[in-house]
This record gives C-alpha cells, structure tokens and sequence, in this order.
C-alpha cells in the first residue's frame, strides 16, 4: 500500500533565462532540428548555460544551405562562422582543433560545436521584446552580432564587447503603443457615437 508520503511531488527543471548583456557562458549541448513545416528552415538548437549553471538559454544555429537572392552566404555559412567565432575565444586546444572535422558543413558545425562543449567564454546576449500569447511582455535572447565572444579571462575594464539596455540594437523593445500598459490606457474619446453623452 502506498501512502501520500510515498509520492515525489514534481519539481520544474526549467532554469530562468540569461539576461541580456555579456555573461561568461558554457554550451551544454546542441540538438539538429527540422520543423515539421516545410517552409521553415531547419536549425540546430544550441543550448547554454552561465558558468554558476543558475541561468540558460537556447539560441538557434539555422541550418539551411541555400543562398537566398541577393545573399553571398547561406544560413548554414553564418551558423558555421557563429561556431568558428565561439571556438576561437573558449580556449580549444591543437587537440581539440584536430578533431573538428566533417564530410559536409552540417557535420562540420556539429563537430564545431561538441569541441566547444563545456569550454568557458564571454559571449554577449541582446534581447527583443515580444508579447506571448496571453499578452504578456517577454524577452527573447539573441546573438549580439557581429563580435559577441571573447575569452572568459579577459578583464572587464579591457574587454572589447558592449552592451547598452538603451541601445535598440543591444535591447529591441516593443514599440510604446504595442505594450499591454499603453494599449489598454488610451484617454476616451468623445467623438465617437458610443461616447456622445458626457460621462455624468
């Protein structure tokens, strides 16, 4: 016979996301993955941790590798350059390098990616609001591009990635009239039908 001491109540795995600004990081792992609609693009999602392991975030590495009209590089070109920047500042040494290898540039970025497996770093994160489906604001976390990583033991003082909350491109908000605060505050306007009487 069971009793209710005997079930284990259930505890969330989910650890809050990183911030948007520059952390020292880890990647955990990364997972290929191919959108059951066709019209999306596949990606590998790239999962990361702070080094105190209290906070993640998963970022996608697209995967396509067709160039798109006026492009010179295919999302899969991109992801693998992402991989080349992470790999060159988290320490891989010549052993690590010699493994990094693949019969095809998919195979190739995975493999970029396991090297770099565990191996501290820097890596700058900006963030852009969005409203989930229940209206609220969150944040989703993004590459800040086109330099977002540095070697874990370069000193703040010297260090060459920046992040500013206020600058759009570090920190994308919502435009004021899209925020839930502003959208249900707007003043009554008088000269419609509806409001024609005076409210007293």
């Amino acid at each position: 016979m069971f009793t209710f001491e005997d079930a284990q109540e259930a505890q969330s795995t989910f650890k809050p996301t990183i911030d948007p600004g520059i952390h020292k990081v880890i990647i955990l792992g990364h997972e290929l993955k191919t959108p059951e609609d066709a019209s999306k693009s596949p990606y590998s999602l790239v999962r990361f941790s702070n080094i105190e392991g209290t906070r993640e975030a998963v970022i996608k590495f697209y995967t396509n590798d067709a160039v798109k009209a006026g492009s010179t590089k295919s999302a899969l070109d991109i992801s693998l350059g992402n991989a080349k920047h992470i790999a060159t500042h988290c320490k891989l040494t010549e052993n690590d390098k010699a493994k990094v290898k693949g019969a095809s540039k998919l195979e190739l970025l995975s493999s970029m990616l396991n090297a770099c497996l565990g191996k501290p770093y820097k890596q700058k994160f900006c963030g852009e609001e969005y409203l989930d489906e229940s209206g609220n604001v969150k944040v989703r976390i993004k590459i800040g591009f086109p330099n977002f990583a540095e070697d874990v033991d370069v000193p703040d003082n010297e260090s060459k990635l920046l992040f500013k909350m206020t600058d759009q491109y570090d920190y994308k908000r919502l435009p004021k009239m899209e925020r839930p605060e502003e959208i249900h505050n707007f003043p009554m306007d008088f000269t419609k039908p509806e409001n024609t009487e005076h409210p007293f």
